[in-house]
Order: C-alpha cells, then structure tokens, then sequence
C-alpha cells in the first residue's frame, strides 16, 4: 500500500481545495440593476415580462457563490396563490420586441435549463419578489449561457401568462437589480476563472498518481 506524507497530503488539500474555503469577509457582492422592463402579449390576454439586466463581462473570471433577482412589487394582496418561473433567455432582444419576434417560439425562447420558481402567497400584501437565480449568473459567468436576459411568465403550462389581475399585484417592477455574491479567484491565486480550478484538479491527480507509482 502506497503511504502518502502527511505535507503531501495537506499541499494536495490545499491545491484542490484551498482557495474555495475562505472566510465569509472575502466574499464581494456586485449589484447589475435591471436595466429594461418590456412587456409582451399574443393579444388574447395574459402577459410575459421581459428583464434586461445588461452586461456581466466583469464577472466572467469570478466564483459566483449566489445571486438573488430582487424586483419590488405594487403592494397589492393577491387573491390566489401567484407561482411564477423566472428564466433565461436564449434569444437576444429589445426595441420593437413583440409575442411573436424576434423568437423562434412566439412567447419567448426560453432556455429550459435555466429556470427558477417563486410563489406570492395569497393573502399577503406584495412588496418583494426574491429569486434565487445562483444557477443562471454562473452559466453566464461560465460562458455556457448567453446574457439575454429575464423572462417572468406563470410556472408550468395552466395560462400562457399573467392575467391583469396578477400583472396588478406585480406592478412597474421598476427599481429591481440582481444581487451577486462572489469571490475573485485572481484575488485568491486562481487565474483564468473556473476552467483554471479544474486545471489544478487535474494536475494534482497526475501528481498522486506519480506519487504512487514511486
């Protein structure tokens, strides 16, 4: 059996794992405001919001530990439990964006894996909507994903989208922003982003095998 010292063993634990496991006050937070709110319709009732937050190159080398879509609502109570799907977009858009263009599929081109869930519960007074939106900003961040932006419509396929009623209780939306939480790997040794993370793992496999065949 093949006996590892105990100064390789803790030089792997610091490679691999290292420079994730830092203190909370390492933690940075960036604010991206929502830049354009539109809204689209097929005409026959129900409504689909649109959500641009802009550009996120800054954040293209970064760890993103959470992001939270923060939106203020009307204030308003809504009569029935609203359940709503914020995703990302896989289509650019903006002035002149209808139902119908400039998607593939009339509504929105919605990217299927980035999608996320949040209720306003009936009964109680409106003010915030907070969605966890983690997975979105790192695919963006990661490339994997494009930065198109947001589309709010109803969770699942019971209405196409928001009847006046609930688009009451959401209100202008104006004044949201996404809020990131990240850590900078340059900051922490780790250059060239997440791909250089999974480099170094790479590179300490190599190395315990080496170690092992001596």
């Amino acid at each position: 059996m093949i006996t590892l010292s105990r100064a390789v063993v803790v030089a792997l634990a610091s490679l691999l794992i290292g420079t994730l496991v830092v203190s909370d006050a390492s933690a940075l937070e960036v604010t991206l405001p929502i830049s354009d709110i539109s809204t689209i319709s097929p005409g026959l009732g129900g409504a689909r919001i649109l959500l641009d937050h802009g550009s996120m190159g800054a954040l293209s080398e970064e760890l993103v530990l959470s992001a939270h879509l923060v939106l203020p609502l009307s204030g308003n109570t809504p009569v029935t439990d609203i359940d709503i799907a914020v995703a990302g977009l896989s289509r650019a858009w903006g002035a002149g964006v209808a139902w119908a263009s400039p998607w593939t599929a009339p509504g929105g081109d919605v990217d299927p894996d980035l999608v996320s869930v949040a209720t306003l519960e009936a009964g109680r007074p409106a003010r915030v909507l907070d969605v966890d939106v983690t997975d979105m900003i790192r695919a963006i961040a990661a490339g994997s994903a494009a930065a198109n932006g947001l589309i709010l419509k109803p969770a699942g396929s019971a209405s196409i989208g928001f009847t006046r009623a609930q688009m009451a209780v959401l209100g202008s939306l104006e004044g949201g922003e996404i809020q990131v939480t990240y850590r900078s790997l340059t900051a922490h040794g780790m250059r060239g982003g997440p791909g250089a993370l999974m480099a170094r793992k790479r590179q300490a496999r190599q190395h315990t095998s080496v170690q092992g065949d001596r």
